[in-house]
């Protein structure tokens, strides 16, 4: 497989994940004080951890990790879902989803 490829297929997974916590967050939105919701948020974004392993994409990791720290402290109901946290876990996963989508074919030959 070709490195372009590889990371073409990266990205496309990294934004899938983002779009399914995305989704568990906007359900968290409309009930804040279940935490079954809460509990299946996923507390990761494997696919951009291997950008970075693969691609040298530690900006976008770093960044996704400190993200992921906050969802592990509301999983773990250290952190109440309350409507501005909420807002603002939304807003970095278009975030995430933007820096990723930047990784397109200037960025490719950076750091392939």
């Amino acid at each position: 497989m070709s490195s372009d490829h590889a990371l073409t297929e990266l990205i496309e997974s990294s934004l899938d994940q983002v779009r399914e916590m995305k989704i568990a967050l906007l359900r968290l939105q409309a009930a804040p004080t279940d935490m079954a919701i809460a509990s299946v948020i996923p507390c990761a974004i494997p696919a951009i951890h291997q950008l970075d392993e693969l691609h040298g994409c530690q900006h976008i990791v770093e960044f996704s990790s400190a993200f992921e720290g906050v969802l592990g402290r509301v999983r773990g109901a250290e952190l109440c879902a309350e409507a501005e946290l909420i807002a603002v876990l939304l807003s970095s996963c278009d975030l995430i989803s933007d820096m990723v989508s930047q990784l397109d074919s200037s960025d490719r030959e950076l750091i392939s």
